[in-house]
C-alpha cells in the first residue's frame, strides 16, 4: 500500500509566520494575494531550503514532501533552492510571477544533475456538491507517459508525460483503488494505490515521484489535499465615507496560525488592504476606514487556512449598526426578499464583482403589484463594487424584493435598509440558488 505523504503541520506554522515579510520583487498590477506551495520531487537530491527573494521560507524539505499553501502578495518573486543549512550550491534559481487569486505548485523535479523548477497553476475552485476534484502530476524522471485508472473502471488521467499535469477531473466522493499503467496500454500495472479516500468538497493532487526502474527511491505516489471552503470570503457591503464605519471581523478556529489578507473593492477598482497572522483560536478586527475611503467598499478576505469572516457597520455616533456574515462563492443569480421604499424606508442593493473582468447586471424588482424593471445591461468593472438605491427607480411600496442576474461572471449581493431618517438600519446577504 502506498502511504500518503504530507508535510508536517510544524513546517506550515513556521512558514506562515514568515511569508508576509517577503515582499514581491516588483509590485503587481492588481493588488491581492496568491497561494504557493513547494514539492520536492528530485529523487536523488538531499533535503533542501527554499529561498524567496533572499530569505529562507521553507527549511529542510525532504524528497516526497509537499508544503502547505503559503499566502503571499501577488507579484514577481525570485526562488532559489540550496542544500539544507547552506547558501551554495544554488541548484535552482528561477523567477516566477504569481497572479492574484491563483494557486501555484512549484516542484523541484528531475535528477540532481538535471534538476529544474516546474510551475503548475492549480485549480482549487470548490468541487460540485458531493464531488471531489483530483489532479495528477507526473514527476518520475525515468517513467514513460502513463494512464491512471480506477481498478475495473475508467481512466481518470490519460497519457500524462513526465513534467506535465493532467486535466483535473471531478469524481464522486468515496474510496478507490487506482492503477498506473503505460499510456494507452492495458498493462502492466506499474503502481497500485489502494484505499484512496476522496472526500466531498476537497481538491486532491497526486504526484508520481521516484524512479520507475526500481530506485532507490522507488516509484511512489505523494498525495496533497486542499479544502477550498473558508479560504476566500466575500463581503459586499461597506462604506467608509461621511459618518460610516466598516469593520472586518475574522475568526481563526484552527489549531495553527492563519495568514490572512484583505483586498477592498470600490467603484474605482481594487485597493490593497492589510494582512497579518491570526494565532490559533483567535479573532481579529480590521477597521476598513484605516485603509480605504469610499462610499462603496466591498471586501475580499483570503487565508491559507479555513477561517470565518463577517462585516459590521455603524455610524460614528453608534446610534445604529448592521452586520452580515460573508459568503465563500459567487453566483450569477441572487434573491433579496426584504425591501421597502415607502413610509420613509430606504433600500440599497450592493453588488461586488471580484472577477478581473467586467460583468453585466440586470435587476428586477418584485412588488405588491408585480414585477418592476430595474437597471438593465448595467456594466460593473472587475474588482469593483456598485450601490443601487432602489428608491430612485420609481417604486413606492412597502413590499420590494430584488432579483439580480449577472452575465460574464458571478457576483455577490447584499441588501441594506434604513428608516426614520437613518435612525435604524439592518442588512442581509442575499440567497443564491
Amino acid at each position: 500500500m502506498v502511504k500518503r505523504r504530507l508535510i508536517a503541520m510544524a513546517v506550515l506554522v513556521f512558514v506562515a509566520s514568515m511569508v508576509l515579510v517577503v515582499a514581491p520583487a516588483s509590485a503587481a498590477t492588481n493588488p491581492g494575494f496568491a497561494w504557493i506551495r513547494v514539492a520536492h520531487a528530485s529523487p536523488d537530491a538531499p533535503a533542501v531550503d527554499i529561498w524567496v527573494n533572499g530569505q529562507v521560507v521553507v527549511s529542510n524539505l525532504a524528497f516526497a514532501k509537499v508544503t502547505g499553501y503559503l499566502l503571499v502578495p501577488a507579484g514577481d518573486y525570485n526562488i532559489k533552492v540550496t542544500p539544507t543549512g547552506a547558501t551554495t550550491p544554488v541548484v535552482i534559481d528561477a523567477n516566477v510571477t504569481l497572479e492574484k487569486n491563483k494557486a501555484y505548485t512549484v516542484a523541484a523535479a528531475n535528477v540532481l544533475t538535471s534538476i529544474q523548477p516546474l510551475v503548475f497553476v492549480d485549480d482549487n475552485s470548490e468541487p460540485s456538491p458531493g464531488m471531489a476534484r483530483a489532479n495528477f502530476i507526473h514527476l518520475s524522471p525515468d517513467a514513460p507517459a502513463v494512464d491512471v485508472r480506477v481498478q475495473g473502471g475508467p481512466v481518470l488521467f490519460a497519457n500524462t508525460a513526465f513534467k506535465s499535469a493532467s486535466t483535473p477531473v471531478e469524481v464522486p466522493a468515496g474510496t478507490y483503488t487506482l492503477e498506473v499503467v503505460p499510456a494507452g496500454a492495458p498493462g502492466p500495472v506499474v503502481l497500485t494505490l489502494n484505499n484512496v479516500a476522496l472526500s466531498a468538497g476537497t481538491v486532491y493532487t497526486v504526484f508520481a515521484e521516484g524512479l520507475a526502474g526500481g530506485g532507490p527511491p522507488p516509484l511512489q505516489a505523494v498525495f496533497a489535499a486542499f479544502a477550498p471552503e473558508g479560504h476566500v470570503w466575500y463581503l459586499a457591503e461597506g462604506c467608509t465615507e461621511a459618518d460610516f464605519e466598516t469593520w472586518i471581523l475574522v475568526q481563526n478556529p484552527n489549531d495553527a496560525p492563519a495568514t490572512v489578507g484583505l483586498t477592498f473593492m470600490t467603484e474605482k477598482g481594487a485597493v490593497a488592504g492589510p494582512s497579518g497572522v491570526l494565532q490559533p483560536n483567535t479573532r481579529y478586527t480590521w477597521k476598513a476606514n484605516d485603509y480605504v475611503k469610499s462610499w462603496n467598499v466591498s471586501t475580499e478576505v483570503t487565508s491559507n487556512l479555513p477561517v470565518v469572516a463577517e462585516r459590521a457597520m455603524y455610524n460614528t455616533a453608534r446610534t445604529w449598526g448592521h452586520d452580515s456574515i460573508g459568503v465563500t462563492s459567487t453566483a450569477s443569480t441572487w434573491y433579496l426578499p426584504e425591501g421597502a421604499t415607502a413610509g420613509g424606508f430606504e433600500t440599497f442593493v450592493l453588488v461586488q464583482n471580484p472577477n478581473p473582468n467586467q460583468v453585466t447586471l440586470n435587476i428586477t424588482f418584485m412588488t405588491s403589484s408585480g414585477l418592476k424593471p430595474g437597471p438593465t445591461n448595467w456594466p460593473l468593472p472587475g474588482h469593483s463594487r456598485i450601490t443601487f438605491y432602489v428608491n430612485q427607480w420609481g417604486i413606492s411600496d412597502f413590499n420590494v424584493s430584488t432579483m439580480v442576474k449577472s452575465t460574464g461572471g458571478g457576483v455577490i449581493c447584499e441588501r441594506a435598509m434604513y428608516g426614520n431618517n437613518r435612525a435604524w438600519a439592518h442588512n442581509s446577504i442575499g440567497y443564491a440558488p
